[in-house]
């Protein structure tokens, strides 16, 4: 809500929301701060990389590849929150380093190249705050002064960033799909870690592709909209297009556990056998394999789910699998959707029961041949409501600019009864609009026993946060208000929460 005093934006300024132009906080103006943390980013990432030529890159490509595993072992194996922007930086630095000129530096030493993987993946974090001032989500404070003509030497730490009360919707939307402040994480864990049980590495208890995609539907959907947030993390993990990769999610997992896997996690084997093995279980559709999953020299664009240096090929175990769980609605996006639209329907009868709570007399699935569908009528004596219930499924490129439009307009097409295609800007019909429907009961109110003083509204609940709270007329709900407990609970994330996201699966 915007300030009551003057109607400017609000800000979270330690979990409190701020109105800039009351308390005399001055903004860095939209323009300005994007040129400015723009310029950060590039200084900065040019001195990290200034400060690696000075080592052999192949000891500090090993110690990332190798301090990734330890992130994702500590996780399987006694559940702790995964440092998200680890992770992201171990990942992005490891396809640097293919792609940069070799330097005849000295060996780095694992504290040495342990620094330079922690500088570079907190610059990494801190395109997620980039993403935020372009799309509007945040705000930058002035506390230095600039000349746009000059920015270099300047340090984030001179212009501090803070959410607008916007960005909540992100926030909440991000805390439903287990991605969390690391306090916030480490609670739910704490709740939690008496049912975990350590990962089997290389198990292959489950082999059926339905059951996995059922069984691990809230992890699969955790990684996936992490490693999508934003196009930095979408081209960092290189999560393909499913039609250029005729590999299945179980042939992958199978291949990972074929290779022997030393205590860490982290082992490697011949360039030769390595290939054999994957020849024998992928025949004529390794190089496509290949070309996406095995990171070397001679392929640095490819993810390195495994790492060829010289003539050895590392594979990273534990990461490994925890990766091709956000490969799955990628791999099997037919399947994954079907899922998808299975809960959607126990979602719906989830809101039915939320009414039913509440004292609502609640009647389900309403038809009318050739006319219109309604997924519920929820009735009390003070008011009726008209439900729609629209369960979506993990969305990439959250924190991009175009996010939350997007959202704002999936939204009301669905108040509206059309489709919108982005592509060409058309819309198409593609049921009643919801106002008609509220008329339509209004109408025959009697068949649902609904009093002649009683009121009636339509009111979407949806399962992804948005900044729209109404349209055409009707309210809208946002799902987290309910406890349906069909999709993962997670504890508040303070809103004024800038920094790196950890993360939580709960298997």
């Amino acid at each position: 809500m915007p300030c009551a005093k003057c109607g400017s934006d609000l800000v979270i300024v330690e979990d409190s929301p701020t109105c800039p132009s009351c308390e005399r906080i001055g903004l860095v103006p939209h323009g300005d701060s994007v040129r400015i943390m723009e310029s950060i980013l590039i200084e900065g990432k040019e001195n990290v990389m200034n400060a690696i030529k000075l080592y052999d890159p192949d000891s500090i490509l090993m110690e990332a590849f190798v301090y990734r595993e330890w992130l994702a072992r500590d996780f399987a194996m006694r559940y702790t929150a995964i440092d998200l922007e680890a992770i992201i930086g171990t990942t992005a630095i490891v396809k640097e380093l293919l792609q940069a000129q070799r330097s005849p530096g000295r060996r780095a030493s694992a504290y040495e190249a342990g620094c330079l993987i922690r500088s570079f993946s907190i610059l990494l974090g801190a395109w997620d705050s980039l993403y935020g001032l372009r799309a509007d989500t945040h705000r930058m404070i002035h506390m230095t002064r600039y000349d746009l003509a000059n920015l270099r030497g300047l340090h984030p730490s001179d212009f501090p960033i803070y959410p607008t009360e916007k960005y909540a919707a992100i926030l909440s939307t991000f805390a439903k799909h287990g991605i969390m402040t690391e306090a916030a994480a480490e609670q739910k864990i704490r709740e939690e870690r008496r049912n975990w049980t350590p990962t089997e590495l290389g198990s292959n208890k489950i082999s059926s592709l339905e059951r996995t995609i059922s069984t691990f539907y809230h992890v699969s959907s955790m990684l996936y909209m992490a490693s999508t947030a934003n196009r930095m993390r979408q081209e960092t993990f290189s999560l393909p297009d499913s039609g250029g990769i005729p590999v299945t999610f179980l042939e992958l997992k199978r291949l990972i556990a074929d290779i022997h896997c030393s205590h860490g996690g982290v082992t490697w084997s011949h360039a030769s056998q390595f290939e054999r093995t994957a020849r024998r279980r992928l025949g004529d559709r390794y190089d496509a394999f290949a070309r996406n999953f095995v990171a070397g020299r001679d392929n640095p664009r490819a993810f390195p789910l495994f790492l060829k240096i010289g003539g050895r090929v590392y594979t990273s175990h534990f990461f490994g699998e925890l990766y091709l769980y956000a490969l799955l609605p990628v791999l099997h996006r037919r399947e994954f959707d079907r899922e998808t639209t299975r809960r959607g329907r126990a979602y719906e009868r989830a809101v039915q029961v939320h009414f039913e709570r509440r004292g609502f007399r609640y009647t389900q699935n309403v038809r009318e041949k050739g006319l219109l569908e309604i997924d519920g009528i929820a009735v009390s004596k003070e008011i009726a409501y008209v439900i729609e219930a629209k369960c979506w499924s993990s969305k990439p490129l959250i924190n991009d600019p175009a996010y939350l439009v997007n959202m704002e307009q999936r939204i009301r097409d669905a108040i509206d009864g059309v489709q919108h295609e982005r592509k060409t800007g058309k819309t198409k019909r593609a049921g009643v609009p919801l106002p008609l429907k509220v008329e339509w009961v209004h109408r025959n109110r009697n068949l649902f026993g609904i009093g002649t003083g009683v009121e009636v509204k339509g009111l979407p609940v949806v399962n992804t946060a948005s900044p729209v709270t109404k349209h055409g007329g009707c309210g809208v709900e946002f799902v987290d208000d309910f406890e349906t407990g069909l999709l993962q609970e997670a504890p508040a994330v303070p809103a004024s929460h800038n920094g790196p996201f950890a993360t939580v699966g709960v298997t």
